[in-house]
């Protein structure tokens, strides 16, 4: 009898060793597989602020978006305003690239290459939130070239067809300063202007020539943006992009390489095609062309 007692505690320890001993190693296979989780660093932007720079015009703007990058390592797109978690052991440089809409498409968002990205240090602060103002501007006057349209020195575009965009300083068509852009159109079915300044793209990247309209607007009317170019004589243009009716002042970012492309190393202007299916009298009021290309 008390041999079969002792076996029976010697049974009953082995088998509370062998739990245990499965339990520690349970325990232990879940830290090897789960390490404890990095704790990230929150970078919070409201938004960029923006540094006009002498002869680019105006200095409104539209970022909408952040690319940022630690160490130039990729984190992300982020709309603004944004929380950006940051995964770092030791400090490092974040970059934050401003993005825009591409020709006005809420889906299609670009890095606007004309804009500097803003540099800053970053220190590892897990779980808290860092608070960063970044700023841009464009490169400088050596980079970039300006073909400005403002309406505050004069009105560069004529009729080619319908109503004229004419120059005005009434509060309600002017973006800023003194004096905008205005089309009035009445019973015809659209009216189709063309800037008589011109620009040109960079030789060095003809097959890949960067360039943007940038543009203020708002209006009851839809309209549309073209390029033309001469070749041999003869006119070659197209329209880019539409946008639609808009009650208070919109920026866009308007992308004309491709017509830059198909017809490389030319001289360029742009067209401005407002349409009327109702046949009503209908506005649009304009400012701030600016095309902006690389030299």
């Amino acid at each position: 009898m008390f041999n079969s007692f002792t076996f029976s505690l010697h049974s009953m320890f082995r088998v509370l060793f062998l739990i245990a001993a499965v339990a520690v190693f349970f325990i232990g296979g879940c830290n090897a597989i789960n390490p404890s989780e990095r704790v990230p660093t929150y970078v919070h932007i409201d938004s960029f602020r923006f540094i006009p720079t002498i002869g680019s015009g105006t200095a409104s703007h539209k970022i909408v978006s952040v690319t940022a990058y630690i160490d130039n390592q990729p984190i992300g797109t982020f709309d603004l305003p944004a929380n950006i978690p940051v995964l770092i052991e030791k400090p490092g440089t974040l970059m934050l690239v401003p993005c825009v809409m591409y020709s006005g498409l809420n889906d299609v968002l670009v890095p606007y290459n004309f804009y500097k990205a803003d540099t800053s240090t970053l220190s590892p602060s897990p779980a808290k939130v860092v608070v960063k103002n970044p700023t841009t501007q464009y490169w400088g006057d050596s980079v970039l070239t300006f073909t400005i349209e403002d309406f505050e020195s004069g009105n560069s575009f004529v009729q080619l067809s319908g109503d004229t965009i004419v120059r005005t300083t009434d509060p309600n068509f002017v973006f800023e300063g003194k004096y905008g852009g205005v089309i009035r159109i009445h019973d015809t079915s659209y009216a189709e202007n063309i800037m008589t300044k011109t620009f040109q793209a960079p030789q060095q990247s003809a097959n890949k020539a960067e360039a943007y309209l940038e543009l203020n607007y708002k209006g009851n009317r839809p309209f549309s943006i073209g390029v033309q170019t001469t070749i041999s004589g003869v006119d070659v243009s197209e329209y880019q992009y539409g946008f639609n009716p808009r009650s208070d002042w919109n920026k866009v970012y308007v992308g004309l390489q491709d017509f830059l492309s198909a017809y490389p190393l030319k001289t360029y202007r742009i067209m401005v095609k407002v349409l009327n299916d109702s046949l009503s009298p209908g506005w649009v009021a304009f400012d701030n062309f600016k095309v902006v290309t690389r030299k």
